[in-house]
């Protein structure tokens, strides 16, 4: 069985971006989209238009600086290999706890369908409560141009 990370974030984020559940490399590596390939940090840093950043502590501390949390909708599944379709007995995270301890999150991005699929199908009333956008998945399965990506997610982070 995987199992999400603790969630990035802190009482100033205003926005969170939420994926479904970390695949194997980010696991092993114990950070968010570790997996080369994944194009989160790129998009991220090329949307603020800020140089990359290979320190995944400061990564994650730029994150923080753009009142950005981070986290994952499913606390657990059991999922071989990395595609979000092979995920099974998936357990979501505790949004409604979660969201009364950071009040001033005003907006939910899902990175891609299947983070969107699973919120909506264990927090139907809170889907409808707040603000939220699916923008196409950072994941290296979704076969999009790299400048479509980027102008999807940065009219989600409303830039």
């Amino acid at each position: 069985m995987d199992h999400c990370f603790p969630p990035i974030i802190d009482q100033q984020a205003k926005i969170l971006i939420l994926g479904s559940l970390p695949g194997p490399q980010s696991l092993r590596a114990g950070q968010y989209y570790a997996h080369p390939q994944n194009k989160f940090w790129q998009l991220i840093f090329s949307v603020f238009s800020a140089p990359p950043l290979d320190d995944y502590q400061t990564r994650c501390e730029f994150l923080l600086q753009q009142r950005i949390g981070l986290w994952d909708v499913l606390k657990s599944a059991d999922r071989e290999g990395a595609l979000d379709n092979n995920i099974r007995n998936a357990v979501a995270n505790d949004f409604p706890a979660f969201f009364v301890h950071y009040p001033e999150l005003k907006r939910i991005i899902f990175n891609g369908r299947t983070a969107e699929k699973y919120f909506r199908q264990n927090y139907a009333d809170l889907f409808r409560q707040m603000d939220h956008v699916c923008v196409l998945s950072s994941s290296p399965a979704c076969a999009r141009a790299d400048g479509i990506k980027e102008q999807n997610w940065r009219q989600a982070l409303k830039l």
